[in-house]
């Protein structure tokens, strides 16, 4: 089970969408989801947003399977899937779509 704030990194996302994801967090943090922070460092965050149009954009991450994040993908083409993610979001990615998604991790993790 998750204690305290969840937090999410993003990897290879545009500065445009780095920015609408972290208002958008920013805005619904503690009021439509649970507390949620940025952190800088991919590897220690619980959840990874990640530009799935670009393969190169994520490498495998080492460590126990039980501590890996939750890969979320942006994706133009929603039959695009990269192999780690367990979430994908077709691109142009909205408010409530993103909302949505966090919202079924916080019920994931607060289920395990």
């Amino acid at each position: 089970m998750q204690t305290g704030a969840l937090r999410f990194s993003m990897v290879g996302l545009s500065k445009w969408e780095s920015d609408f994801v972290q208002a958008s967090v920013d805005l619904a943090s503690g009021l439509e989801i649970a507390p949620w922070r940025f952190v800088d460092d991919p590897k220690r965050a619980d959840v990874l947003l990640v530009d799935g149009d670009r393969r190169s954009s994520i490498s495998t991450i080492d460590g126990e399977e039980s501590q890996l994040p939750i890969v979320v993908s942006f994706s133009a083409d929603s039959e695009a899937t990269l192999p780690d993610a367990t979430r994908d979001l077709t691109r142009p990615v909205g408010y409530a779509d993103l909302i949505s998604v966090l919202k079924d991790i916080e019920q994931e993790l607060h289920e395990s």
